[in-house]
């Protein structure tokens, strides 16, 4: 299967984090970020959502992103597989405009295992940019609550080999990277609220 859209929106960096998560938890740490939400959805009704790929190109959209494709959205053995490229667009800092352009091309792999005797699962995700000496992955999980939600965590890491300002770059990235998944779960909190 295969989803192109192509939007003109940007993403809005200087929006308080209130305003684009809607109150998630979240930390940044140097090089590393974590973000969780609660969905008032089951496991199984919010993994069926983060695996449709109408939603995965909506949710790329809201942040901003262009050329949004999806390669692969489908079963792998017993979890599941998605594979997509998009145009991603941030502020770069100045000390860093002559090593990063400000729009770059992704390709991101999330994979999820089958589910958990509970309900619950786990996933993995990485992103390569092109022509950016970087690597970021991350690990997913979706656990069922008390009261019949879902919460999901996504807990990463981040890798730049950029000499002299790489750490100082990592850490803005990282930054940015924690407000894009807080805002991005946040999202998904919403449509199945």
């Amino acid at each position: 299967m295969r989803c192109v859209s192509h939007s003109d929106t940007r993403r809005t960096q200087n929006a308080s984090w209130e305003e684009r998560s809607g109150g998630g938890v979240w930390q940044s740490d140097a090089m590393g970020f974590r973000a969780s939400e609660t969905y008032p959805a089951d496991v199984e009704t919010a993994f069926a959502l983060l695996c449709d790929p109408e939603m995965i190109v909506a949710r790329f959209e809201h942040a901003g992103d262009t050329d949004v494709e999806i390669q692969r959205c489908e079963p792998d053995g017993d979890g599941f597989v998605i594979e997509s490229t998009r145009t991603v667009t941030i502020d770069v800092p100045g000390f860093a405009r002559k090593v990063l352009s400000p729009s770059n091309q992704m390709t991101q792999v999330e994979r999820w295992e089958a589910p958990a005797d509970d309900g619950s699962r786990k996933g993995s995700m990485t992103v390569d940019v092109a022509g950016v000496p970087s690597r970021t992955s991350a690990d997913y999980e979706l656990l069922p609550t008390d009261d019949g939600g879902t919460e999901h965590t996504v807990q990463g890491e981040m890798e730049l080999k950029i000499p002299l300002i790489g750490k100082k770059l990592g850490n803005f990235l990282s930054g940015t990277i924690t407000d894009t998944a807080a805002a991005d779960l946040a999202f998904v909190r919403d449509r199945l609220g």
